[in-house]
């Protein structure tokens, strides 16, 4: 039998044991903007005992194209001297700008929320003029137009060539393109100083997009009126609004082995998919063998709520199968879902240590709710763990 300083000395041993089983966060993140030139990618990693992130991470030469996919590769290290249970977390944030339906009145003074033009891209004028000129400095060609631009004068527009044509003045430009042999289409832009700014634009029944002009659109009329004139805006944007769960799902698909985020875009409803945001975080291949989704509550399908599990002890100086291989913005984005767009994905661990004598059995362990983890089933370092939930 034990005396009592051996008692004391045993108690002792076992509350540093269970203080080197600790949880501990570190926070991997990174972002790229889409509908600019610039890329940024953020990473941030810390965690005690030596259990980190590890990423590879390839950002896009420009813009992030619907249907692009970015290398992301991402997996636990462990550095320190000890193994450890590891688990992981996604969170994700959108932010940008999407264009007002409503647009904006064209005045002196031009709005802030005006959508300017990139005229250092090389299509914007095939962007936002083409076919036949006939709005000059907002008002109807004229014959004398054609003479001073030293173009034909034909059907009430000025034949230009409207691929290289650049007005000296400033005020609304805007051209027209026959659909068939009745129905034409509006594009242009408004010239201040040397900006200029896209047009308010509606979508044909076919659809085209034309200049929102008032009762203009796919009839007959190839001229605008004075009236019509006056009724186009600017083009003007607003922010997107923050993800809540109310406009957003991310969802495990595991027959593609990917996580669906599906935003709901401006108008925050995911069931109307002209301006939704979908982003598929694909899984490494390997993911269903090596990892465990569950759900931090029950009946609780997005993965915001849930954490990866490790299925295997971490052993010190090991690094974890991959988690994520890569992300794609989905090739069913539409070009009114935004105009520009920052996506950041946050990649949460934690982990929990054993000490190097600490006997790896399920005895004193079990996965519960409210963020209370460790594993279910575990025998010695490196064997299978199997995840269930309390």
């Amino acid at each position: 039998m034990k005396n009592t300083k051996d008692n004391k000395k045993d108690k002792k041993v076992l509350i540093g044991a269970l203080g080197i089983a600790a949880v501990i966060a570190a926070g991997s993140t990174f972002a790229w903007f889409t509908s600019s030139d610039e890329v940024t990618n953020r990473l941030t990693a810390s965690a005690d005992y030596g259990v980190s992130i590890t990423e590879t991470f390839t950002p896009p030469n420009n813009d992030w194209l619907p249907g692009q996919t970015i290398k992301k590769e991402v997996s636990a290290v462990n550095t320190g001297n000890v193994d450890a249970f590891v688990r992981m977390d996604l969170t994700h944030v959108i932010s940008g700008k999407v264009l007002d339906p409503a647009g904006v009145a064209i005045a002196a003074t031009i709005p802030e929320n005006a959508v300017k033009i990139d005229t250092n891209k090389a299509n914007w004028r095939e962007t936002y003029q083409t076919g036949e000129l006939v709005v000059i400095k907002g008002e109807a060609a004229a014959e004398a137009n054609a003479t001073a631009l030293g173009y034909e004068f034909k059907d009430g527009a000025v034949l230009v060539d409207s691929h290289v044509f650049t007005p000296t003045e400033d005020g609304l430009y805007i051209f027209r393109r026959q659909i068939d042999g009745t129905t034409y289409s509006f594009s242009g832009y408004y010239k201040k100083g040397t900006d200029y700014y896209k047009l308010n634009n509606a979508v044909l029944d076919n659809g085209d997009f034309t200049v929102d002009i008032l009762n203009l659109q796919n009839v007959a009329n190839s001229v605008p009126t004075a009236e019509q004139i006056a009724a186009v805006k600017l083009a003007a944007s607003k922010n997107l609004p923050a993800i809540t769960e109310d406009n957003t799902t991310a969802v495990y698909d595991s027959a593609n082995n990917k996580i669906v985020l599906t935003y709901g875009g401006a108008d925050g409803d995911t069931t109307s998919t002209d301006d939704n945001i979908i982003i598929n975080i694909n899984l490494a291949e390997n993911f269903a063998d090596n990892w465990t989704y569950l759900n931090d509550f029950a009946g609780d399908s997005k993965t915001t709520n849930g954490h990866f599990y490790l299925n295997k002890i971490l052993a010190a100086g090991a690094t974890s199968d991959k988690l994520v291989a890569s992300v794609t913005l989905d090739g069913a984005v539409k070009n009114q879902a935004f105009t520009d767009l920052t996506y950041d994905l946050t990649v949460g661990l934690d982990s929990v240590q054993i000490s190097p004598d600490e006997e790896k059995t399920a005895a004193s362990y079990v996965v519960g709710v409210n963020s209370a983890w460790a594993p279910a089933e575990a025998a010695k370092s490196g064997d299978a763990i199997t995840w269930t939930k309390q």
